[in-house]
């Protein structure tokens, strides 16, 4: 290593070791503040538009633009950054007139240049430095005071405008890379989507005579199958269908495993298809209280708020438990396997009537109400079975390869932050 590229400690711990001509100086030293108020603007950012160094315009006759008054001026080449979770550190380097949330600060570039400047305010070292200066408990966040006082790295112009340009090539490509991999997995859950519609509404056999089934979701269905309301593959009595204890039921009765024994289960376990995630519990005394919320081995659960078409079998050997206010239990009778449930409900066919049918202004929600009068094609047991299986193999597949993929994405955008971090930092050397 030639001398001028010698390393030495910036004495700073998120930055490490430096470029030994390097200086390191507060950010409020190196870069303006501004709080310029605006009342009107040709386009308008919102925290929830910034994603990873990128943002969008809205028009100011959009109906979310509702910032009059506390919106703040942009210009092309300031570089805003989020001061409230969740949207804390989103960064984003400005690109034409406008105007954005109060909840950014707005930087104007000085010593250091904005487009140095960005790179540094994404990198994830100086993220956690912001995160763990943060105030307030129900929604943290930071200020310029906080975020001015925080000590950067302070290379010369030369390198700041090579460092900058560096990135720009890399994080493009890796960027590239990612777009393609998560359009790639949206591909896949679609064709996922698609063949457990056909095989839960036409069935194994290309061949077979078809009807049309009645229901607009459903469409043809073979000649031998039923199309019943779900409420007709159900236990008659009282445990048929279930709908989970009030929310006060179970209010301060919360507690953790090292204070109770018997599990809560709730939307995440449907979501993840785990039942060991999640760590809330109640003693035996509101057990025993809530007893007719137990959850047992092939019940099946449905999600009943916000995340809708969401259901799983209950698998053997779970921790003794109950179910949470937002599920809804299923018991299913002799018509139908609880495995063919799971997949004709989380299918397209079960899932466009719940939409349709969901209540709740706010986020879609259902009741048993619903849930009990989706239609539902009923083949025969044995065709159940089969289809259910075929689409183990099938899904399974499929899975895979998502999950290769996913991580994929998750190791290139561990890579992402990690160049950055070494880049602005001086430790990998930029021609």
């Amino acid at each position: 290593m030639t001398a001028e590229y010698e390393m030495k400690d910036s004495g700073v711990e998120w930055i490490g070791k430096i470029p030994k001509r390097w200086e390191i100086c507060r950010l409020k030293m190196t870069v303006k503040h501004k709080n310029v108020v605006t009342q009107d603007s040709t386009g308008y950012i919102g925290l929830e538009n910034i994603q990873g160094g990128s943002g969008r315009f809205i028009p100011s006759s959009d109906d979310n633009f509702k910032a009059e008054g506390q919106a703040l001026v942009i210009k092309p080449g300031n570089v805003i950054f989020g001061k409230l979770r969740p949207y804390l550190a989103k960064c984003y380097l400005v690109q034409e007139n406008g105007c954005c949330s109060s909840e950014f600060l707005v930087l104007e570039e000085a010593k250091l240049k904005a487009y140095y400047l960005k790179y540094l305010m994404l990198s994830p070292s100086f993220i956690t430095e912001v995160n763990m200066a943060t105030y307030g408990t129900k929604m943290p966040r930071a200020n310029w005071e906080i975020i001015g006082n925080i000590r950067v790295p302070y290379p010369s112009l030369h390198e700041q405008t090579a460092i900058a340009s560096y990135l720009d090539d890399k994080c493009s490509a890796i960027d590239d890379v990612i777009a393609q991999a998560k359009e790639t997995i949206e591909e896949y859950k679609s064709w996922k989507a698609s063949v457990i519609f056909e095989a839960v509404t036409k069935g194994l056999d290309p061949n077979v005579e078809m009807k049309d089934s009645g229901v607009e979701w459903i469409g043809e269905i073979p000649k031998h199958w039923n199309c019943l309301k779900a409420k007709r593959v159900f236990q008659s009595n009282k445990n048929g269908i279930k709908v989970g204890p009030f929310g006060s039921a179970l209010t301060n009765a919360v507690v953790s495993s090292d204070e109770g024994t018997i599990k809560i289960y709730g939307q995440a376990n449907l979501i993840r298809k785990d039942f060991e995630y999640g760590n809330n519990y109640v003693t035996n005394e509101t057990y025993r209280r809530l007893k007719e919320y137990e959850v047992l081995s092939n019940d099946v659960l449905v999600s009943m708020m916000g995340t809708i078409g969401k259901c799983c079998v209950v698998p053997t050997n779970i921790i003794t438990g109950i179910m949470d206010s937002h599920l809804i239990k299923v018991r299913i009778n002799e018509k139908m396997t609880p495995a063919f449930f799971e997949y004709i409900y989380e299918s397209q066919a079960v899932f466009k009537q719940l939409l349709f049918c969901s209540k709740g202004s706010i986020m879609n929600g259902l009741n048993s109400g619903i849930v009990k009068n989706v239609f539902m094609t009923v083949p025969p047991l044995p065709e159940q079975t089969a289809i259910a299986s075929y689409l183990d193999d099938k899904c399974s597949a499929i899975d895979s390869i998502i999950s290769e993929k996913q991580v994929l994405i998750d190791e290139l955008e561990s890579y992402k932050k990690s160049l950055i971090f070494e880049t602005v930092t001086g430790k990998r050397r930029v021609c």
